[in-house]
């Protein structure tokens, strides 16, 4: 349940950052999702292990800390990345050169 609570409070958080743009939104909220079911993805028998719950449960508190105040590396990352795309598509020689190779096709 911690887990769930911890991913919930990870996304709100994140979301409150992103100030509504529905594009980010998504790609934010799939990474994380990405990230917290990868442990379900393992070929080895990790649910056998009694500390797993608990250690993830502590682990996923850490990183609310770094959510809530907007400086987990993830998120940081995610930022990053998506303005140097807004930039990319902004710029006039890309788009005159889309426009060029469209216009080739």
């Amino acid at each position: 349940m911690r887990l769930k609570h911890g991913y919930r409070n990870i996304s709100r958080s994140c979301k409150q950052f992103l100030m509504g743009d529905k594009l980010l939104e998504q790609v934010v909220i799939l990474t994380l999702k990405d990230h917290f079911f990868r442990p379900m993805h393992y070929a080895s028998p990790i649910e056998n292990s009694f500390y797993l719950g608990r250690a993830l449960a502590d682990l996923t508190d850490r990183h609310y800390a770094l959510f809530a105040n907007n400086q987990h590396p993830m998120q940081l990352d995610i930022y990053e990345s998506y303005n140097k795309m807004l930039r990319v598509n902004a710029d006039e020689g890309h788009v005159q050169r889309a426009a060029n190779t469209d216009a080739r096709i």
